[in-house]
This record gives C-alpha cells, structure tokens and sequence, in this order.
C-alpha cells in the first residue's frame, strides 16, 4: 500500500531476459508507452540479462543508454528465471511497489494499469492469472494443469492454477520476499506462502510475436521439481510409508510361511520363503531410514552449500538521479 510522500510513489519494472535481442526492443517500447499513462509515478525499469549468448546484452545497454530510468544487470551465465527475478528485486531499491514480468511481450504492459488499481486498492500482492495462451498446443495445456493440481494435492501452499511469474509486490511484500534465502526457488509459491492480502486479475497471454521460448522441456520439468520439493515433504512421506508397508508385508508374508510350514503340511521350496522375506523387510526398512533422512538432508543440502543464486558480471550502481 502506498505510504504518503512528497514525491511521486515510485514504481520498479523488472523484467528477465534470456536470448531476447528479437523482441527487446519491441517490449521496452510497449513498457514506456504504458508507463507514460500512469503520469502520477515515477518510475524505473531494471533489466536482468540472464546470461545471454545473442545481442541481448547489447541492446538492453543501448536502451540504458538513452533512458536514465533503465538500469541493465547481466549475469556472468545463465543461472536460470527465478534467479533474475530475484536479482531484480534485490537490485530494485526502495520503491513503493515492484511489478515482474516477462521480456517477451506475452506478459502483456496494458495490464499494468489494473495491477497498479488493485494495488492502491489495498492489496500488497496482485497477481496476473493466465486464463489462455495463444498458440499453446493441448500437451503443454494439460501438464500445466497437472502441475498445479499435483503441487496443491502435496503442498499446504495453494496455488491458482495459471498464476505465472507476473505479479506486482508492495513495499512490505518486497521486503518479506527479500528475507527469504532459499537457494532452489519458486517464487510464485513462496508469494502465495506470504499471506499479504492480495488479489488477481486475469488476461489472455499472446503468442510470442518474435523468437521461441526458452522454457524447455527439462527446464519446466526442474522448475516443477523445485517446486514441489521446497513446499512440500509429503513426497518423502509417501516413500516412508511406501517402506512401513513392505515391512508390513514382509512381515505378514513370514507369518504365512510359518504357518503352512507348521501347520498346512505343505512343502516348501528350501530357503526361497527366507531369501523373499528377508528382501522385503530389509528393503521396507531402508526406505524407510532413507525417508526419515532425506527429511532432513533435504532441507539443508542447498543451504549449507552457501553459494550465491546469482553472479553479476554487469551490475548497475543504484543511482541518485532516479526520474522524479
């Protein structure tokens, strides 16, 4: 929420970028053209370059060059989206709110207006909920829906389903996400964890004009990983319980064997009822120590490693002579 101040509130843009040359230039235009209609902020643009082989790079500091409210951050490689996002946010400063979003204009700059409505409106968090994407096929659809229901079944952090890396953040919001230091980072869950009242506001993405995603396949499938790991534990639950069933089984599976062998008279094959049993025992409790450590192992591996998410190669100073 915007606090009272002399000047102007001051809104950050940070965008990511990843091999966008094509379509950067396109995308800053279309910001400033939204932005020029929103004349009671200020406002500042920080680009991160995540690592770009192509022109990228150059062209964001051509545009630094000719506009002193865009500020260019560039990593020394590509360490990936949730990582330029979050060094966005820690590169923004102090503004009143911060809006995300996507460099490849299908996170479209016309909805900013109403996520700057909802915002002074009350809502510290507002998120852009993708209802469609043109030209999606129907595969990419339905992981995406069976995504979000499998991270929601696992997770006590509920997501809505097409919520993306498009959302605006006031100052409190900024300043929580900040304090959060995991290394493997989802940030659309650990938004939706804050509890800052928020709202949504839906739209139509578009089809890439220019390029292609750069969003693999293998990147989805690290990101979904990432995701259901950091909020989740029940995975590593349902592998214990996997092994206390198989315990249980080998256990029942004995008794069975004792009992025809005692009773029922039947003949056994020599040492194959032991060998099975004792697998299925064995194997059971290994699951289930494996389980109770991973608890653990988890949940500190990342962080004991210290590492930063993120290196700059080209870092932008913050500046006195902010727009005003």
């Amino acid at each position: 929420m915007t606090p009272p101040t002399s000047a102007a509130p001051l809104l950050t843009v940070v965008s990511p970028c990843f091999q966008e040359e094509e379509v950067v230039e396109d995308f800053y235009r279309a910001l400033k053209c939204v932005l020029a209609k929103l004349p009671d902020l200020r406002h500042e643009i920080a680009f991160v370059d995540d690592g770009s082989s192509d022109g990228t790079l150059a062209r964001l500091n051509a545009i630094a060059e000719g506009d002193p409210a865009v500020r260019v951050f560039s990593f020394a490689r590509n360490f990936g989206h949730q990582a330029a996002v979050t060094c966005g946010l820690d590169q923004a400063g102090d503004p009143d709110a911060v809006i995300v979003m996507d460099s490849d204009l299908q996170h479209p700059p016309e909805l900013l207006p109403r996520l700057v409505e909802e915002w002074r409106g009350g809502h510290d968090v507002v998120i852009a909920v993708r209802e469609l994407t043109d030209g999606v096929g129907p595969l990419k659809r339905a992981s995406s829906k069976l995504f979000y229901r499998l991270f929601n079944a696992l997770s006590d952090t509920q997501l809505t389903p097409g919520a993306a890396d498009f959302f605006l953040l006031s100052r409190p919001a900024l300043a929580a996400v900040r304090g959060m230091k995991e290394r493997n980072r989802f940030l659309r869950g650990m938004i939706a964890w804050l509890g800052f009242p928020r709202a949504q506001v839906s739209y139509r993405a578009p089809a890439r004009a220019k390029g292609f995603s750069k969003y693999t396949t293998a990147r989805m499938i690290g990101l979904a990983k990432d995701a259901i790991y950091s909020f989740s534990s029940k995975p590593l639950r349902l592998v214990s319980n996997l092994g206390l069933l198989l315990v249980v089984l080998g256990a029942g599976y004995f008794v069975e064997v004792m009992w025809e062998k005692l009773f029922s008279g039947k003949p056994l094959e020599p040492g194959w009822a032991t060998v099975v049993g004792v697998l299925l025992i064995l194997g059971g409790a290994q699951l289930v120590t494996l389980g109770v450590i991973g608890e653990y192992l988890s949940r500190v591996f990342d962080e004991v490693k210290r590492r930063p998410m993120y290196v700059l190669k080209q870092g932008a100073p913050a500046r006195s002579d902010r727009p005003r």
